[in-house]
Parts: structure tokens; sequence; C-alpha cells
């Protein structure tokens, strides 16, 4: 039984570990990396008006924030501890807003590019 639930344990690991580094890939399956190319997707995705929802202490919000780097200070981001009234309604976080739409989950940079157009 020990046994077991070390194995499913290792299994969970593996696939959080696979996870975050599919993440960080674009459509080409290229590793993002380049602050200058990051500050430029960053930037494009607020031009189209690309905002994150969430609570800056959530893992799964720190974990969609760290995919930018050393940009993820740019990201329009509200912070729903901060702004509650602009999160009314939101219960599964991240959310990220775009195109009048919201939609709850993690993305990975290739899916937003794909979504804002935006290059990586």
């Amino acid at each position: 039984m020990a046994i077991k639930k070390l194995v499913v344990g290792i299994f969970v690991l593996a696939l959080v570990g696979v996870f975050f580094f599919l993440s960080s890939l674009n459509f080409t399956g290229k590793v993002v990396s380049g602050d200058d190319k990051m500050e430029s997707f960053v930037d494009c995705l607020n031009d189209h008006n690309f905002t994150l929802y969430g609570y800056k202490e959530s893992f799964d919000v720190t974990a969609q924030l760290s995919l930018f780097g050393s940009q993820s200070s740019k990201v329009n981001f509200v912070d729903c501890t901060q702004y509650p009234d602009k999160c009314i309604g939101m219960f599964v976080f991240p959310v990220w807003e775009f195109e009048g739409k919201r939609v709850a989950g993690a993305f990975s940079l290739g899916v937003l590019s794909g979504l804002s157009g935006c290059e990586i």
C-alpha cells in the first residue's frame, strides 16, 4: 500500500514537472528565452488588453506569472486581494480576460501567443 502511494506521488510530481516544462515552450517547440523577446511579448499582450486576475499569493497565479520571468511585473494583473470588486463572480484562479470574455485557467505562453496573435 505504501509503495502504491509512493508511485502515485512520483507520477504526480513528474506530471507537474512536465506541465511546467511544456508551459515554457511556444508552438514551434522552442524554449522561450531572452528578456527582449519576453518584454515584447508582454507589451503585445497588454496592447491586446489581456488581463490576468487572481490572488498573488496563490500557487497557480504565481506559477502563471513565473512564465513571464523578469517581465512578470509588466503583465496586466489585477490582485483580487486589493481589488475584490473587480473579481466578483470569479471562483477559480487564475482568470484571463481578453476580447470581452473571462476564461479560468493557467495558459502556456504558446496558448497565449495563439489567442493574442503576439509572437513569442
